[in-house]
């Protein structure tokens, strides 16, 4: 079931990803499918959407699994004519969803210039818990962080951060755009998938 969650929580991530407001991703679509019989524009993430189906239905498949736990006596039958359905399902639907999101991570796109715009598109405001870290030392957590809360109503964060005298006495216009820079706000992730990467890559070279 753990393998189903991943599989749900990816799909139901490439599924928002690809909606028309934020349009990042795009399920590879073959020419051949209809992707709305009302709308000819759309493509839906049909393998997305199906992996969700289907990760619904044997989530449901633990009530089946828990109830066959609780057995009588020197223990019952009563398991056996549902785990003959149970068991075959949970293996094979799995399969089936894992060989779907095969298919989907080999083929999906990325529009790399809209990821841009709507990383940028806060003007830094996703990047405000950093800036706050950076903060509390010299005007106290609670100050720096009403400070902050109201800045982020601005319409130009970005501008209200650097105008701000309490912040610009702490700060300088560079410290600011580089704390304020979401490509700077990743943390350890390149490491993380570089290593995940790479472990895969010795795992299918050994197969």
């Amino acid at each position: 079931m753990a393998i189903v969650g991943v599989l749900d929580r990816m799909a139901g991530e490439i599924r928002n990803l690809q909606r028309t407001e934020i349009g990042e991703l795009i399920e590879p679509f073959e020419t051949k499918f209809v992707g709305s019989s009302a709308m000819p524009q759309k493509m839906n993430p049909e393998r997305s959407e199906r992996i969700c189906g289907i990760s619904r239905y044997l989530r449901q498949l633990l009530s089946v699994a828990h109830g066959n736990i609780s057995l009588e006596h020197e223990r019952d039958l009563t398991n056996s004519s549902s785990e003959r359905l149970l068991i075959p399902q949970l293996i094979t639907l799995t399969d089936f969803i894992l060989k779907e999101m095969v298919l989907i991570l080999k083929q999906i796109k990325l529009d790399e210039d809209r990821i841009k715009h709507n990383l940028l598109l806060l003007n830094g405001r996703q990047c405000s818990e950093n800036l706050l870290k950076h903060l509390v030392q010299p005007l106290g957590r609670q100050n720096a962080h009403k400070i902050l809360r109201e800045l982020t109503k601005e319409p130009n964060f970005m501008e209200a951060v650097k105008n701000h005298s309490q912040i610009r006495e702490t700060l300088s216009e560079k410290e600011i755009d580089d704390i304020l820079n979401p490509y700077h706000y990743v943390g350890l992730v390149p490491e993380v998938v570089d290593r995940v990467v790479s472990k895969i890559q010795n795992v299918s070279k050994s197969d």
